[in-house]
């Protein structure tokens, strides 16, 4: 996943789209 690609929200959460398949996920920073 390059992160280039990812959408990223204000509180660390982003998500990455691939065709009709949504993956999320949390930054490092967040934890």
């Amino acid at each position: 996943m390059d992160p280039a690609t990812l959408k990223y929200s204000q509180s660390h959460e982003w998500l990455h789209l691939d065709g009709n398949t949504a993956t999320i996920g949390i930054t490092d920073f967040a934890v």
